[in-house]
């Protein structure tokens, strides 16, 4: 039983386009907050991580260019926090969303 992977196929089971819906703080999507999550480069969590980000770029690809109220899409977070994580999902994330890499944050 791989509990982490368990229980977020049954959160996502549940909820009607979880991936889309936005947090009442900042505007983010479940893929930006865990896009945002910093995740230590040699951390077994990783591949948790992994799991995680890849099953909310399945159900919801559209989350990939839906900025938070900073202006961030998960694309900014993913190259600004996560080091391993980067080279295994900013393929991913552009693929969602092609033109991720030309939208600007609110800094430009």
């Amino acid at each position: 039983l791989d509990l982490p992977r368990d229980v977020m196929k049954l959160v996502l089971s549940f909820i009607p386009n979880p991936g889309l819906m936005k947090d009442h703080v900042n505007g983010s999507t479940p893929l930006s907050l865990a896009c945002s999550s910093s995740s230590d480069c040699s951390s077994s969590n990783s591949s948790n991580k992994v799991f995680v980000l890849e099953k909310l770029l399945y159900v919801a690809p559209g989350a990939c260019s839906i900025p938070d109220s900073c202006g961030y899409i998960p694309l900014h977070y993913t190259c600004r926090v996560n080091c391993y994580l980067s080279t295994r999902v900013i393929g991913p994330l552009i693929c969602a969303a092609p033109n991720s890499p030309t939208i600007p944050d609110k800094n430009g």
